[in-house]
Formats: C-alpha cells, sequence, structure tokens
C-alpha cells in the first residue's frame, strides 16, 4: 500500500533549536498517523530573501540582524560548530527534499506530495513576511493544511501585507494556530475561526524526548541559562540564583552577549544534546518559547523571562502567554503530566481529522 506523502514546510535554516526540533517533532506526529512525511528543504540565499523583502515590504532590519548573527559565528569556533551539528541533523535525521532555493525548486518538490501541511514557528509572521510558507508556489488542486502556525504578534497586519496574507491562507482548507491572538488575527484578515493548537513538540512524549536526548557533556549540578534576547539583568538574575542555589552556571549561547558571560558554555551541542542538557539541568532561565517549552515536558523547574515590552506592537510576548494558557499554570508554576498529554491528544486529534479530510479530497501525485 502506498502511504499519502505529506509535503511540510517551516524553518529549517534559521540555526534555532526550538526551529528544528519542532520540525522533528512534526514529522514524527504525521508518520505516527500512518502517513510518509518529508519536510521541503527551502534555503534561501540573499538574493531570493531581498527579492522577498522588496515584494512584501519586510523591514530592511532582517537583514542586518541576519548579519550580526553571521558575524558571531566567524568570531566564535562553537557557533561554527552549532551550524555543523543543525547541517548534520537536517541531513541524517529529518526527512527532508533535495535543497530548494526558491519557488522553481519547492514547486518541483511539491509535485511529488500529494498533501501540504505548513508546519508551526512563527513562520506566518508579518515582521518577516514571506509567501513560500503560505506553498504560493504549489499547484491550486494541492490539499493545503496548516497546524499551528504562529503570528508572533498580537495584533493583525494592516494594509499590503493584511491583503497579501489574507490571499495567501484564503486556499487553505483546513487551518489551525499556536495562539488566540493569531486566531483573532486570522478571523481579522479572512473571517475565518481557527482551533488553537500546541507547537509540535508537545506532539511527542517527554518519555520519547528523554529517549531522543544525549547525555549531557555538562557534569554536576548546574543552571542552564538560554537566552535569544540580549539583557544584561538576564545574566544578573541567573549569577544572582546560581550563587544561591550553589549551582555552576551553563550557557547555551545564541546571541553576541551569552559569550562573553562566565560559565561552562555548550553553543555547539546537537539537537539531541540540546534537549539533554535541559533534561539533566537543576534548573533553567530562558526567554525562549521552545527553551521553556521543553522544561515542561522534561520536568526541569524553569524561570521565564519575558523578552518584549507589553506596549511593543512588535512584541512576541503572546507565544509563552499562550503556552501558560494552553497548560493551565503561571510563571514560576510547572504542569502536570495529564494537562501535558491532554494538550498532545488535542493536538494529535486535529492533525488526524485534518490529514484524513485531505486526503479523501487529494488527486494523487503527478494528476495535477
Amino acid at each position: 500500500m502506498t502511504l499519502t506523502k505529506v509535503g511540510m514546510i517551516t524553518f529549517l535554516h534559521n540555526e534555532n533549536y526550538g526551529s528544528i526540533l519542532q520540525a522533528w517533532a512534526l514529522a514524527q506526529a504525521v508518520k505516527s498517523l500512518g502517513y510518509e512525511g518529508m519536510h521541503l528543504d527551502y534555503d534561501p540565499g540573499t538574493g531570493e530573501k531581498i527579492r522577498n523583502m522588496v515584494r512584501c515590504g519586510n523591514s530592511p532590519k532582517l537583514l542586518l540582524d541576519g548579519l550580526r548573527k553571521r558575524l558571531v559565528k566567524v568570531e566564535q569556533g562553537q557557533a561554527r560548530g552549532k551550524a555543523a551539528a543543525l547541517a548534520a541533523f537536517r541531513r541524517d535525521t529529518l526527512p527532508i527534499s533535495a535543497p530548494c532555493h526558491g519557488e522553481a525548486e519547492l514547486r518541483a518538490a511539491a509535485q511529488a506530495c500529494d498533501v501540504l501541511l505548513a508546519g508551526s514557528d512563527q513562520i506566518w509572521s508579518p515582521t518577516w513576511l514571506n509567501p513560500v510558507y503560505f506553498f504560493s508556489f504549489a499547484d491550486a488542486g494541492k490539499p493545503k493544511l496548516a497546524y499551528a502556525p504562529s503570528f508572533g504578534v498580537a495584533e493583525a497586519p494592516k494594509g499590503r501585507k493584511a491583503r497579501i496574507m489574507q490571499a495567501l491562507i484564503t486556499p487553505f482548507c483546513s487551518v489551525s494556530v499556536r495562539e488566540e491572538e493569531g486566531a483573532k488575527i486570522l478571523e481579522t484578515l479572512t473571517g475565518r475561526q481557527a482551533p488553537v493548537l500546541p507547537d509540535p513538540v508537545f506532539l511527542v512524549t517527554p518519555e520519547a524526548w528523554r529517549s531522543f536526548a544525549d547525555e549531557p557533556r555538562a557534569r554536576g549540578e548546574y543552571l542552564l541559562c538560554y537566552f535569544i534576547g540580549e539583557n544584561p539583568s538576564y545574566w544578573q538574575k541567573a549569577k544572582e540564583t546560581a550563587k544561591q542555589r550553589g549551582l555552576k552556571m551553563v550557557i547555551l549561547p545564541a546571541t553576541g552577549e551569552a559569550w562573553q558571560q562566565e560559565g561552562e558554555k555548550y553553543g555547539d551541542v546537537t539537537p539531541q544534546g540540546w534537549v539533554g542538557l535541559v533534561a539533566h539541568a537543576a534548573a533553567m532561565m530562558t526567554d525562549s518559547f521552545h527553551g521553556a517549552a521543553f522544561a515542561y515536558l522534561l520536568g526541569t523547574p524553569v524561570t521565564v523571562m519575558r523578552r518584549y515590552s507589553d506596549q511593543d506592537p512588535a512584541s512576541r510576548n503572546s507565544r509563552i502567554d499562550q503556552l501558560h494558557r494552553n497548560l493551565g499554570i503561571d510563571y514560576g508554576e510547572m504542569p502536570t503530566a495529564e494537562a501535558l498529554e491532554s494538550l498532545r491528544m488535542k493536538g494529535l486529534t486535529w492533525l488526524k481529522d485534518a490529514l484524513e479530510q485531505a486526503t479523501a479530497e487529494a488527486p494523487q501525485a503527478g494528476e495535477i
């Protein structure tokens, strides 16, 4: 029996552990439901990014931020090691297509798929809007689903971006979102109502994540620090906490500021090693959505920092706020095993039903 092939698209090349782990988790969920999943390996070059910036009206600051991250990689050997570790994980562990640098290659890869599934993470953010993550390149007859993409912001875009996104979302046969704020944005843009579902990492059981994890290189009891933003107050609080609890500081550096801090740094770990460091930490401090998600999944006591001002229109605090609402907890609390399992089943049930409906309506690959 030939399995229905599901072509997925999400962030694979932003060198972020959370992004690559949610991609792996979504592929695992699709496989567990009896489908053959394949990530479309979208890796745009600078020219592709500039063209998209112009056509969607994105800020040039995004390219400058990317340049800053590349400079950190050049200056830090472990950062280069991280890039190599993530590349090996994509190549050896993810079900993935040949590299696609633009829409023509994506269209060719999608021809082999029966159903198209837009994955999670902030792929629908109006800040770095890219039509590719809405399957702009796909043939009209291919059923398109969206599993919990995040808009990342609390308010709907206006003007040109609103019109672009409305046209891109309308053809989807089933849509879910990751935050309540995203559901409101979707309704504002399209008039559609969508369920709020968990990030794909919650579709995998805590036991499976522990089996996935590698033993950490760090030894002894440690406070794990994983900050995506640059904020001196994070590090001051981390040092105070480590001293009070008699823990050494272990750092997963994601910024230039993090590389300047005192403590053991593990900037070149594999995704399995990253999960292992979270799983074995005595405590964790983070401003990362996926940092918090894995701490909750693995039972690691965590202090979650709010990275943005709530008055900032571009604030992305809604992601972690929604995570706490999903789990029925407040900042500083830990979820129950029952809450985690309930969330997992909610996501899997929606995905199962949406894939079954799409499969029933899909032409066979190559018929379009």
